[in-house]
């Protein structure tokens, strides 16, 4: 019988899934085009909070009305393990909030999750992703396997290039270890390679 050599090999690592991501016109893109749905106000706010604070579809859906403080500008998400923190809203994302909430219309006064289906109910997941691919067909975006929470590696990834540091962003994103968000640095690796080109020494 031949033997395996595998089996005396431990932790072996394997090369990590660079994350998919849409570049900054493809995210303006996507918010201009979510204001064209059947429920703009909600769409483009839900859309908003995606690519401001990168949350996960679970949050979004789970969002409660008393998670947002508007007057301070901020959202207390609940993410994996019920572990708590508080990302700041932009004076954009605070108004689109706003405008969704004026027409916000709840079925039962005892509904407590911000974002509403088309019955006045709480929005489910598989809602949002259907309403995603809809805004992406409306704005001509066109990726493999391209899904909701794309939008979170967007979101991540576009502080970084916008010169955010990472152990910031790995607050923002709830993470609880940073090598988990140090994946977002090989994305921008393209740029870096452009930058050295222009090296007096290349």
């Amino acid at each position: 019988m031949e033997s395996n050599p595998t089996r005396r090999l431990r932790n072996v690592k394997t090369a990590r899934k660079l994350p998919v991501f849409l570049n900054l016109e493809e995210a303006e893109a996507i918010l201009t085009a979510s204001k064209d749905s059947k429920f703009p106000e909600r769409d483009y706010a839900m859309m908003k909070l995606f690519l401001q604070t990168g949350c996960r579809l679970s949050e979004l859906v789970g969002l409660e009305l008393s998670q947002i403080n508007l007057k301070e500008m901020y959202v207390r998400y609940l993410g994996k393990g019920s572990k708590e923190r508080i990302v700041p809203l932009t004076e954009s994302t605070s108004q689109a909030i706003r405008d969704y909430l004026a027409v916000r219309r709840p079925k039962t006064q005892s509904c407590k999750q911000v974002f509403l289906n088309n019955f006045g109910g709480a929005i489910a997941g598989e809602s949002v992703q259907l309403y995603f691919k809809t805004i992406c067909d409306k704005a001509g975006i066109e990726h493999k396997n391209l899904s909701i929470h794309k939008l979170r590696h967007t979101c991540f990834t576009l502080l970084l290039k916008a010169g955010v540091d990472i152990a910031t962003i790995k607050e923002i994103a709830g993470h609880d270890d940073i090598n988990t968000t140090s994946i977002y640095l090989h994305v921008t690796q393209n740029e870096v390679r452009a930058a050295m080109e222009k090296h007096p020494f290349r």
